[in-house]
């Protein structure tokens, strides 16, 4: 039961704020009430059944007294078009756009469409662009909140209605609903978001409305604490005897009204996604203090956010945001079928799946639940955020996995970006990533079952100059683990294959042992890119480049080679 509490208070850290008080008691039962638990809380359909890629559900109709009315209306205010995902035609984050959000930090050099976005903004671009794969409904419910609010004109991208915008077509329109899906991990959003026990909820809702407050977002998660989803509610519905209806569109079914159930008396809700309450994916819900909700501020602050994996060396200024600082873990694949990840500190300690539950071990660690879902069926990785400067440990566990994949692993801190990319795992496979706290190195083990070509990534923000590695082995022998650190003090990149596998003797695969070595060193004026590919480093090797004296003149850079006791030095022409 101590590992299920845990899982839960996972969910409450997704949107990063402990269960506030209730603004109101009213309603919330006396001793003569009926006694009702989860069970007893009605699931409540609509008519007139609509399809999209999203499946089929129905238009709901309210028959009680609406105690409160946003007069935000589906057909009218929302969309014309559902939730989307992954599409050749639509263009998620760009680093213009990550530079509108968070400003000219992130910028290594240029600005607009010729900014070079610094490695840590460079890693959480495409981090968030993986994410919308799985879809965008936190976005489209910020955007239309923006729209009713008068924040953002319908006139200005192409229509006279949100419900006539086209979004084939409509760059501005794409990255304005991308930009405000993303920043639904930044701390300063997360900490507007209101987290608590369904009645409370409720009460906060019909507050806010009657307050004339902008639209919420609210995020509704599975009573597993997976599926993230997120829907615009616009208006509650008293049905009599303690139970409720908020009113919401929601995204992924255009133009009509669908129905969150409540329940005072049992202090519960519950929404099936779809139309089939039988199927556990499409059955969302909780009660008590495991409520699974969370209101979000329809509307973020104006002007530009702090930036969470900035350390503002490159505008000579310490580092926004929050007093507390992050290290972001996340594992970007497939959302319907993906490995999981467990987080140990040095102590032992362990945040991520455990025997197939969430457990948030580490202290100051939290757990976010991304709101994305286009289908019922999709379920990412969540995103672990562990207190910077602490080394850890990353598992990535393939056990339940259904068909082989292809994943990537990052950890992203305050001006620094590691990443372990084509991480290639079967059925009941795993390797582990071992993380320093500074961001400034990683070492992979590898399945011991399975060969691999990983790309390691280590890259940093730095005054005047960034820079960002990679190291391609083009075959790694199963059980191999390798490791790379970017001593930036002393412009050192170092590579130890001292735990790299020999190939079998019957294998004639010129690969092992071959490497692919690649930087970028980014300056206010601009970027230089330095390639050496098919780099011969036997297993027992360690390596140092020195890269100090790379510039558009000195392309050529000098690599100590140690092994058995012997130390040479090789000339890379890059």
């Amino acid at each position: 039961m101590k590992n299920r509490g845990k899982r839960r208070a996972g969910v409450a850290a997704a949107v990063a704020c402990a269960c506030a008080a209730a603004v109101f008691v009213t309603g919330c039962g006396g001793s003569s009430a009926p006694q009702r638990s989860h069970e007893d809380v009605q699931i409540l359909h609509g008519t007139t059944p609509q399809d999209s890629t999203a499946g089929t559900v129905g238009d709901y109709k309210p028959t009680g007294k609406l105690v409160a009315d946003t007069g935000f209306r589906p057909p009218a205010d929302g969309f014309g078009f559902e939730n989307y995902g992954v599409t050749d035609e639509v263009v998620n984050l760009t680093p213009a756009a990550v530079e509108e959000v968070f400003g000219h930090e992130v910028c290594a050099n240029g600005s607009g469409a010729t900014c070079k976005l610094i490695p840590s903004a460079r890693a959480w671009m495409e981090e968030e662009n993986d994410a919308m794969n799985a879809g965008h409904c936190f976005g489209m419910a910020v955007a239309v909140a923006r729209f009713y609010g008068r924040q953002l004109y319908p006139d200005g991208f192409g229509a006279p209605s949100p419900a006539q915008l086209a979004l084939l077509g409509n760059a501005p329109l794409q990255r304005t609903i991308a930009e405000s899906n993303a920043i639904q991990e930044i701390p300063t959003i997360r900490k507007k978001a209101f987290a608590g026990t369904p009645n409370q909820i409720l009460d906060h809702l019909i507050a806010g409305i009657k307050a004339k407050k902008p639209l919420y977002v609210l995020g509704l998660f599975r009573a597993d604490g997976g599926g993230g989803h997120a829907v615009t509610p616009y208006a509650v519905e008293d049905r009599g005897n303690g139970r409720y209806a908020i009113l919401v569109y929601d995204n992924n079914f255009p133009g009509i009204t669908r129905a969150v159930s409540f329940d005072r008396h049992a202090d519960a809700w519950k929404f099936v996604a779809q139309s089939n309450p039988e199927d556990p994916n499409q059955l969302y819900g909780g009660s008590g203090v495991e409520s699974n909700l969370a209101l979000y501020p329809g509307i973020p602050p104006k002007g530009v956010l702090p930036c969470p994996f900035c350390n503002g060396k490159n505008q000579g200024k310490k580092a926004g945001g929050d007093t507390q600082q992050f290290n972001e873990i996340a594992l970007e694949g497939d959302a319907t079928n993906h490995a999981h990840v467990v987080i140990t500190d040095a102590k032992g300690r362990r945040t991520g799946y455990v025997n197939g539950k969430v457990v948030n071990e580490i202290p100051g660690a939290e757990v976010m639940r991304r709101l994305n879902n286009k289908t019922w069926a999709e379920d990412a990785e969540p995103v672990y955020l562990v207190p910077a400067g602490r080394p850890v440990s990353v598992l990535v566990d393939g056990r339940n996995l259904k068909k082989p994949v292809v994943e990537k692993l990052e950890f992203i801190g305050p001006g620094d970006r590691v990443e372990v990319e084509g991480i290639a795992l079967r059925r009941g496979e795993h390797i582990r990533a071992n993380f320093a706290g500074d961001g400034s190195s990683v070492s992979l083990r590898t399945d011991p079952h399975h060969d691999e070509s990983p790309v390691l990534r280590v890259g940093i923000e730095d005054a005047p100059d960034s820079y960002d590695f990679a190291l391609k082995a083009r075959r790694l022998t199963g059980g191999s683990k390798l490791n790379v650190r970017l001593d930036q003090p002393h412009y050192q990149f170092d590579i130890d294959t001292r735990g790299v596998r020999k190939a079998a003797a019957t294998s004639y695969d010129v690969r092992f042992g071959r490497y692919d070595l690649s930087f970028e060193r980014m300056t206010p004026t601009g970027t230089m890119t330095f390639r050496h590919p098919n780099l011969l480093l036997p297993p027992g090797t360690i390596a140092r480049l020195d890269y100090k004296g790379f510039n558009p003149h000195h392309r050529t850079l000098d690599l100590e080679l140690m092994r058995n006791g012997h130390t040479k030095i090789e000339k890379l022409r890059g």
